[in-house]
């Protein structure tokens, strides 16, 4: 009796008395196709959460007071919840001014580089899947493999060392050529604009300048 066979044996038989008759294959194949299901369900979830948790962490810390965020027993939940902070960040990035004035400066400019930034990620990225899916080549499995480590990797553990990779990096002086300095930016600033070392670098690395 084949494998193939076995799953038209007593199609109108319960699925324990045909995987009787189909001496334990039924169920080992209904096992494994849970357990996949599972294993992949808790992949996506998993790398769900690692987009999302930040954003949800910042909006928390966002509604917390002071003293909350002192305390080391809340993690995610404030115990005090008060809006003081945005609205203090809206009046220092002249969002809306003490006489009650609305400036959208500040926000247009982060919406602008966020926006034109994850328009060429989204490309870059999309391009990339598309190679990965669809041809075949040497070493795919070890560059796929690659992908995954850096999203699993926290970036903390590479900032350093992407800094001092980056740092003084001008690829044939396109940088010089554009007038672009980076020197008086902060530290955090210039980590950020060479953190991505395509043309999410170079646009946050134009906007700085332009300000």
């Amino acid at each position: 009796m084949s494998k193939n066979n076995t799953v038209f044996i007593g199609k109108n038989k319960s699925f324990w008395e045909r995987n009787r008759r189909s001496g334990g294959y039924l169920l080992k194949k209904r096992a494994g196709q849970i357990a996949i299901s599972v294993i992949r369900g808790l992949l996506l979830f998993g790398l769900c959460f690692m987009i999302i948790q930040p954003l949800l962490t910042r909006f928390s810390m966002g509604l917390m007071q002071e003293q909350d965020l002192y305390d080391s027993t809340i993690i995610l939940l404030p115990r005090h919840v008060t809006l003081d902070n945005y609205r203090i960040v809206a009046e220092l990035t002249d969002l809306k001014t003490i006489g009650g004035g609305w400036h959208f400066n500040a926000l247009l400019n982060t919406l602008w580089v966020s926006v034109l930034s994850s328009v060429f990620q989204i490309v870059a990225t999309t391009l990339v899947a598309y190679g990965f899916a669809r041809y075949e080549f040497p070493g795919k499995k070890i560059w796929f493999a690659l992908v995954i480590a850096l999203i699993i990797i926290p970036p903390q553990t590479i900032q350093s060392a992407l800094y001092m990779n980056f740092a003084n990096f001008d690829i044939l002086r396109i940088f010089t050529l554009f007038g672009v300095n980076a020197e008086g930016l902060t530290f955090g600033q210039r980590v950020m604009s060479l953190f991505d070392g395509t043309g999410t670098g170079l646009i946050s690395l134009i906007t700085e300048d332009k300000r």
